[in-house]
């Protein structure tokens, strides 16, 4: 079965959350636009790896009551992985989308229940309970259509080799919705600076308060810096980091490399281990 055929063949409710790239859609007339906006607003924001192809977009749009925009809200499936959109821009900038490679050695089932766990678990939006259910059902009938075609076409790994630079490192571990760069966020990066004394900095799970200043933990050229709201700050270099690899500390923000103690937004502890991870395998060179 095709995915046009699939589309064709698909209930009332299924058809209204699927688009495919090209040719007639049986409820919307703007399937191409609403496609273009998916890849805009998710895949351009990761970046596409060479020659990527996005066969299928599974989702809806949230439009933004003060300003009309509209935000994707859903799967972007290509020929490589699956994207996961699950927040939208009120204000200011929507997180960016969630990652699953595809590889040869999956099943359909896992691929699915890991994509709608994770859907779920991170969905900042509120997404009607019918259109929940529809896109739950042809997610799995997408998959069901395009997972083994791709595993026979002979261009997916076998699994997913653990990645050596950082951005994509960052990808992998899903922290490219967590960590601020520079580029974007200067004047937050730059209260940071002043208040952690910190030089070079590559990105940070940061955040501010009004009265507080910038708080958070940054990665540098130099190692690990950290600073707690009204705290002085903390610095580790990669050095040390080496010989003290960090560990989760006993409060869910807290980070411990032998004594010291570094901390992250509390908002942000669901991240802690990849955070952990990250910093760690730099600090080995693993990751460069």
């Amino acid at each position: 079965m095709s995915l046009n055929t699939l589309l064709e063949n698909a209930t009332k409710q299924e058809q209204q959350v699927l688009f495919l790239p090209a040719g007639a859609h049986p409820e919307w007339e703007d399937q191409q636009e609403v496609f273009q906006l998916a890849i805009s607003q998710i895949l351009d924001r990761i970046g596409a790896i060479a020659n990527e192809l996005p066969l299928a977009y599974i989702g809806m749009h949230s439009r933004t009551i003060f300003t009309g925009k509209r935000d994707s809200i859903g799967f972007l499936i290509t020929d490589h992985r699956v994207l996961v959109q699950t927040d939208v821009s009120v204000i200011g900038t929507a997180d960016k989308a969630h990652l699953l490679n595809f590889t040869t050695t999956q099943t359909v089932d896992e691929v699915n229940a890991s994509l709608w766990k994770l859907f779920k678990d991170k969905l900042k939006a509120e997404v009607p309970q019918e259109q929940m259910l529809a896109m739950q059902s042809v997610l799995s009938k997408v998959l069901q259509v395009v997972l083994p075609v791709l595993q026979q076409s002979g261009h997916l790994p076998d699994e997913v080799k653990t990645a050596t630079t950082f951005n994509e490192r960052m990808q992998q571990l899903g922290l490219q919705t967590i960590l601020k760069f520079p580029a974007g966020n200067e004047k937050l990066l730059a209260k940071v600076t002043a208040k952690f004394g910190a030089k070079d900095i590559r990105c940070g799970a940061v955040d501010k308060t009004l009265f507080g200043g910038a708080y958070g933990l940054v990665f540098t050229n130099d190692g690990i810096s950290s600073r707690d709201l009204m705290e002085q700050p903390e610095h580790t270099s990669w050095n040390v980091l080496k010989q003290q690899p960090a560990v989760a500390g006993s409060e869910p923000d807290t980070i411990m490399i032998g004594t010291q103690k570094h901390i992250m937004p509390k908002y942000q502890a669901e991240s802690r281990a990849a955070l952990i991870t990250l910093m760690n395998e730099m600090a080995q060179g693993k990751v460069s």
